[in-house]
């Protein structure tokens, strides 16, 4: 089927892999990549030396230990 290049304007055919006027290639294909080709990608879980999972422990360590000595103050000055 023949197709107009959104560039020139010149008559294409859809089967082109570019405008033989003016070289514009409107679709780009991926190479296509068997299961055996394609890379592995690992993704490493926060280690002990992760610094955000460092903080974020941190900031519960530092919100939940005043408030149970708090709740256990309150709770002994009731009795």
């Amino acid at each position: 089927m023949i197709t107009t290049c959104p560039e020139c304007g010149g008559q294409v055919s859809d089967s082109a892999p570019s405008c033989p006027h003016c070289g514009f290639t409107p679709y780009r294909q991926a190479p296509v990549m068997s299961a055996q080709q394609r890379p592995i990608i690992v993704r490493e879980k926060p280690g002990f030396l992760d610094a955000k999972a460092n903080l974020a422990g941190c900031i519960w360590a530092i919100v939940l230990i005043p408030a149970v000595i708090v709740f256990a103050l309150i709770a002994a000055a009731a009795c």
